[in-house]
């Protein structure tokens, strides 16, 4: 009789344990389809000598981030109805201008004051790594992307489980593609910033062209700026 009512708790409380976790499970996955502060997509659009990139939240128009190839360094420059408002500046003198991964962007605001930088590690397994920084150069996220290069988390730097955006790339009928980026902490990433990056991950992630390396006018361009520097 003893055995029977010890074992009657011990199968009531591992019970327990199972409908706590079970509860703990289904209020994960209920936050986890309600947690961003809000959703974009980044749609690519290509021309002779520029590619438009497209951001819209839902039907709501929030920037385009342009890139053309008439700067001796790589510049994504965000533009709304009025004009540019901000752009990212990829540094040319460094290994970022042959490999994407290793990619450093300076970002500017309007007046063009320094407001971060978006740098690419050396030392990762994931098939890119880049860290945010601040006007002062401190670092607040950090950004890994997968073997794939068809999905990117954005995480807070000082705890890598908190999310702060995901991407995911959507293929569609006809070969076209754009990304989705789902915002979870809105307020601790610049836009700006963010807005750049995501330009930067539809270029280098375009899916004809995963292949690690940065743009062949990238490389012609830090060329011609070692040539004009031996000059002088």
């Amino acid at each position: 009789m003893f055995s029977v009512h010890c074992f009657a708790i011990l199968y009531t409380k591992q019970s327990g344990v199972k409908m706590n976790r079970i509860i703990a499970f289904l209020l994960l996955l209920a936050s986890s389809c309600a947690f961003a502060d809000y959703e974009y997509i980044i749609q690519p659009r290509s021309y002779w000598f520029s590619t438009h990139y497209d951001i819209y939240s839902e039907d709501k128009y929030i920037t385009t981030v342009e890139k053309d190839w008439f700067h001796l360094n790589t510049i994504w420059s965000l533009c709304d109805e009025r004009g540019e408002y901000a752009n990212g500046t990829a540094r040319l003198l460094s290994l970022g201008s042959l490999l994407n991964s290793k990619r450093e962007i300076d970002v500017y605001d309007y007046f063009q004051k320094p407001v971060g930088s978006i740098q690419g590690e050396f030392f990762t397994t994931a098939a890119g790594k880049f860290v945010f920084y601040d006007e002062n150069q401190h670092p607040y996220a950090v950004a890994f992307l997968d073997q794939n290069k068809a999905s990117v988390n954005i995480m807070d730097f000082h705890n890598q489980r908190i999310p702060i955006a995901i991407f995911r790339r959507t293929h569609v009928p006809g070969g076209d593609y754009f990304w989705n980026v789902k915002v979870v902490k809105e307020n601790v990433i610049d836009p700006q910033a963010l807005y750049v990056f995501s330009a930067f991950i539809a270029d280098a992630c375009w899916p004809i062209n995963t292949q690690e390396g940065a743009g062949f006018w990238d490389t012609i361009n830090l060329l011609i700026m070692l040539d004009r520097m031996q000059d002088e």
